[in-house]
């Protein structure tokens, strides 16, 4: 968890009028430049290098326990860009702002102001819409393609079903009802498509940003499952998701106690 620092009272700058915004911005900024110091560089605390917690610099994607991914930025870094990163979050009583992966703020940013790896995973997304929900972990489009769900897995539902196998598929049934926008994105970890020629990728809700791959394995409704031992760029956060929802018997993990954690594995929750 990162470690607590004491700052300088920064102005509330969440609720005041859009015209009053950018001058308010500026001037936390530049309280937090003088009284910050180290914190706004670099520096070596183990929530960063796990991802665990929002990033200091826009330097990496932070996905929260509901599943939705942040892009932040600490005041007074280097990176805060006040006209972008408009919404504030505060982990482990330290503030941060931030705007959502996915979401309709993605297309202001900054120029130049986006790191690569979350350019290239915008770059080449692609909208759809869906049609149905097969099982828990595959969907087909309204444009007639089906996407296996990367990096997840739910217990099957055909060819006998398994332990909590129902109850993963209902679980995306209600988080993508037919209709629903999404945004497809692609794992370069990851192949683009499976021997069944289904796309591989992470379904994310366009309305709200929620990314539905790690949002299933938060609730235990799935499993982390890094195929041919390929993990993606939300490996840590799956397995994070994983854990906890483990630890809390939620889903799967809570109905089916004898399921096994084993990511490099379909998961086997039994009959």
């Amino acid at each position: 968890m990162c470690r607590t620092e004491r700052v300088a009272a920064m102005p509330d700058v969440t609720r005041r009028p859009p015209v009053l915004l950018a001058a308010a911005l500026g001037l936390a900024s530049a309280v937090a430049a003088v009284t910050i110091g180290p914190a706004a560089s670099a520096h070596s605390d183990p929530c960063h290098p796990n991802h665990s917690c929002p990033s200091d610099h826009h330097s990496y994607v932070w996905v929260d326990s509901g599943g939705r991914s942040w892009d932040c930025a600490r005041p007074g870094a280097e990176e805060y860009n006040p006209a972008r990163d408009t919404t504030t979050i505060t982990y482990d009583k330290r503030s941060y702002h931030c705007f959502q992966v996915g979401s309709s703020d993605t297309a202001r940013p900054a120029p130049g102001a986006i790191p690569p790896a979350v350019t290239q995973a915008r770059s080449s997304s692609t909208t759809a819409a869906i049609s149905r929900v097969v099982d828990g972990d595959t969907v087909d489009l309204t444009n007639g393609r089906r996407v296996r769900l990367v990096q997840i897995d739910t217990p099957e539902v055909y060819n006998g079903a398994e332990c909590y196998g129902p109850q993963a598929s209902a679980a995306t049934k209600r988080l993508l009802p037919a209709g629903t926008k999404v945004r497809l994105l692609p794992d370069p970890a990851t192949d683009s498509t499976d021997r069944y020629g289904r796309l591989l990728r992470y379904v994310v809700r366009v309305a709200d940003g929620v990314n539905i791959n790690l949002r299933l394995v938060g609730d235990g409704a799935a499993a982390p499952y890094f195929y041919d031992r390929q993990r993606g760029r939300f490996a840590a956060q799956l397995e994070r998701l994983a854990q906890r929802a483990r630890a809390k018997r939620r889903g799967l993990w809570g109905r089916c106690p004898g399921t096994p954690y084993s990511p490099y594995s379909a998961v086997s929750t039994g009959r």
